[in-house]
């Protein structure tokens, strides 16, 4: 909303919402006047302790309310749409000490469905029973919820190895969307047999529930977790990661986003602002006789010098 001062936008904002299916809910003016484009999204969404200088101490933001949704559908034919019904699994609010985002979902060695969750949060990342029919909470499911990990971790991937009987934990930990661009991607695993609530060690033995908030400390970030994969060069932020077993050829896939620091976007007239272009990887993970996983060597196909040209197409976010 949009006007001279005193024109009347905050009552004209106030009657959006008075009109809306959110009518009950929270109603919270924002003066985009009041502040810079850098500030909004600290202040809006809120910041960690040492994310950017001046950043002395951890912030909620004016906006701390997340949900997960659940949508079905009844076949993968990409002309039939997914059903939303507008009720989500699980939400939490600045009452919660977990993040309810970056759901993922596993089915375990028993058959029975969970969904590991959570952002940067003093409770970390959750894991918490799903009904395999509904897609909804296991009935009795309550919080607090098990915790797996520590602060400073996202983006949980639990994997099951058959022929190890481990359960492994993949997490991103840093900061992907600015400097240092430290974001990485962190291993833990289980003993053999032991469940899918853990604990969750690193090669060291430590804990993953030992992690803390480390946002932004680069090579001193001395947190547990084997890292799989972190920046090199202009290949930054590494993160969002998912882990996939072709059956077909019994290999084990590692498919995540970097940030390419070379190729910038969204720059405006005078070269500022934009972002590390994105860019999707999807490589092979390769088992140690210890059983840690490492990224196996990146094979790329060799350039044809009596091949025509190629026109690059656009910059694409």
């Amino acid at each position: 909303v949009t006007g001279e001062s005193g024109t009347g936008k905050d009552l004209v904002a106030r009657a959006i919402h008075a009109g809306s299916p959110r009518m009950s809910a929270m109603f919270l003016p924002y003066n985009c006047t009041t502040t810079t484009r850098e500030l909004a999204d600290s202040q809006l969404f809120g910041h960690r302790r040492g994310s950017f200088t001046g950043a002395v101490s951890d912030q909620p933001g004016l906006i701390r309310t997340a949900a997960i949704g659940h949508a079905t559908k009844s076949t993968l034919d990409p002309a039939v749409p997914w059903i939303d019904d507008g009720t989500p699994v699980i939400t939490c609010d600045d009452s919660d000490p977990f993040n309810t985002i970056d759901p993922n979902f596993i089915i375990d060695r028993e058959g029975r469905a969970w969904m590991p969750f959570g952002s940067f949060a003093p409770a970390g990342i959750n894991l918490v029973p799903l009904d395999p029919q509904t897609g909804r909470l296991l009935d009795g499911a309550a919080k607090p919820w098990t915790q797996i990990a520590g602060d400073g971790m996202e983006s949980p991937v639990v994997w099951f190895d058959r022929p190890s009987d481990r359960y492994y934990l993949f997490a991103s930990e840093g900061f992907g969307i600015g400097w240092p661009w430290d974001y990485k991607i962190r291993v833990y695993r289980t003993d053999p047999g032991a469940p899918i609530t853990g604990p969750y060690v690193d090669q060291d033995g430590r804990r993953a529930l030992d992690a803390v908030n480390r946002i932004g400390q680069g090579d001193k970030n001395d947190n547990p977790g084997l890292i799989l994969v972190g920046p090199a060069g202009d290949r930054i932020a590494p993160g969002g990661q998912d882990v996939y077993r072709d059956n077909r050829d019994g290999k084990t896939y590692l498919v995540y986003h970097e940030r390419d620091n070379s190729k910038w976007v969204g720059l405006d007239a005078n070269g500022r602002g934009g972002l590390p272009l994105f860019n999707l990887q999807i490589r092979e993970i390769t088992f140690h006789g210890d059983g840690w996983p490492t990224l196996a060597p990146e094979s790329l196909p060799t350039p044809d010098p009596t091949a025509a040209p190629r026109t690059p197409g656009p910059l694409r976010k």
